[in-house]
């Protein structure tokens, strides 16, 4: 497996053009970046539903991704980042009768993990747009500022932001 940002991985590609045919393995989180985990050993490796789901979100095929990350729970049914692609593919889909109660028991479950709570409310936006109902927006907003309030670093960026977006109107 090779670890790093995506601007890691595009530039490790261009110097070693064999790691074109590398799979997204893993998505992750750690301190304020998101990074990848690919897998490189193509030799005698059976890739997971997991990753094959992964695969399939990366050629736009989001139902072939959900039966793959179905099967996959059916396996391992505590699997947090499954738990969370399924999810999303669900509120983009505007799946309101499984994403809505799968968001609420995640957001319960982990609500000290400051991103999830960042995942969780950007998955109900998705399904805010698509159902059009404002109660949506309201637990997005709610999970947002959840998110902040566990993560000072990421309360203080949006702070920042807020005040950049207020530049212009101040003629700065």
């Amino acid at each position: 497996h090779l670890a790093g940002s995506r601007a890691d991985f595009e530039s490790a590609q261009k110097n070693y053009p064999e790691l074109k045919g590398a799979s997204l393995s893993l998505r992750v989180w750690a301190r304020e970046g998101a990074y990848l985990l690919h897998s490189i050993n193509r030799l005698g490796y059976n890739p997971t539903d997991y990753e094959l789901a992964l695969k399939q979100l990366t050629l736009a095929n989001p139902d072939s991704a959900l039966i793959l990350l179905d099967r996959f729970l059916q396996k391992f049914p505590y699997n947090l980042t499954a738990r969370i692609e399924r999810v999303n593919i669900l509120a983009i889909q505007g799946n309101e009768t499984l994403a809505a109660p799968e968001l609420a028991n995640i957001s319960q479950e982990y609500s000290n993990l400051h991103y999830v709570r960042y995942l969780i409310g950007r998955s109900y936006v998705s399904l805010a747009r698509v159902t059009n109902k404002e109660e949506y927006l309201r637990k997005a907003r709610a999970e947002y500022e959840a998110s902040t309030k566990l993560n000072i670093f990421t309360a203080r960026k949006l702070k920042l932001a807020e005040a950049i977006a207020l530049f212009p109107k101040l003629g700065i």
